[in-house]
């Protein structure tokens, strides 16, 4: 990971365009095919069919409940950049749906006609695990992160708790990723031209609401550079411009909208 914005928009910005989302094929798995002679499930394997890794130019960071406006804005930067943004329900199966299947070859009780508690604490607790490393693993691979910062990610205010927290667990992962993995330019950024241009921002955060709630802290998004719709057009035009494309537009954007990372004990 190289870069990474916050990233503020509407579902009515002008450089979407209505798209049919992606047919996604489901994946059909054989547990057996899986396991060891003495019954031991090859994880990696496991981790290879279910999140599999690709190669995308761009992380898209979002809630559950803005998946729409996730694909919209997928769908721009691949139509006016050529970038390739990473979005995990577009291309992985749902971990829900493993967890299913290994509680029913492994924690179900048949007699009972129930599922062993214990055990199916260990099979959430291994796919959470697979997911949260695919994801990390993915965003480390990905040049740039974007944060999708709606109402939907941020809880506004809990008691005499700070402002910025987030009842999601996988924000709150994916948050924290943004300020601890390692930092590398993947390769040489191209020389933009343009005119002078002074860019200011802020962002407030604001409520969602959960049936279950935990609270994370989630104050690591005040330091990533705001993005917003005029932002984007004009990193579009800047683009244009210098006639890039695919990743190496990215250089646009980081021309339009400069950020630095600030590793802990840096000032």
């Amino acid at each position: 990971m190289y870069k990474a914005y916050s990233l503020k928009l509407n579902n009515n910005f002008s450089g979407f365009r209505n798209k049919k989302p992606k047919e996604k094929k489901e994946i059909e798995i054989n547990l057996s095919d899986f396991c060891e002679e003495d019954g031991t499930i090859r994880g990696d394997d496991l981790i290879d069919i279910w999140f599999p890794f690709e190669k995308y130019d761009v992380f898209l960071s979002h809630s559950h409940m803005d998946e729409d406006l996730a694909y919209k804005f997928s769908n721009y930067l691949e139509e006016k950049f050529g970038i390739k943004t990473f979005i995990d329900s577009q291309v992985w199966e749902h971990m829900n749906k493993l967890i299913k299947k290994l509680d029913k070859e492994f924690a179900y009780q048949e007699k009972k006609g129930t599922y062993d508690y214990d055990v199916r604490n260990v099979t959430t607790a291994h796919v959470h695990n697979m997911l949260s490393v695919a994801l990390t693993k993915m965003m480390d691979a990905c040049e740039c992160v974007f944060f999708l910062n709606t109402k939907n990610s941020f809880v506004k205010e809990i008691e005499k708790t700070p402002s910025n927290q987030t009842y999601s667990s996988w924000i709150y992962l994916e948050i924290s990723n943004i300020s601890s993995l390692r930092t590398l330019i993947r390769r040489e950024e191209s020389k933009i031209i343009e005119r002078g241009y002074v860019h200011d921002s802020v962002t407030k955060a604001s409520a969602v609401t959960e049936s279950f709630k935990i609270a994370y802290g989630a104050e690591e998004i005040k330091g990533l550079p705001i993005l917003k719709e005029d932002d984007l057009l004009r990193w579009e035009r800047l683009s244009n411009e210098n006639r890039l494309w695919g990743a190496n537009s990215l250089d646009a954007l980081y021309k339009c909208v400069p950020m630095k990372f600030k590793r802990e004990g840096e000032k």
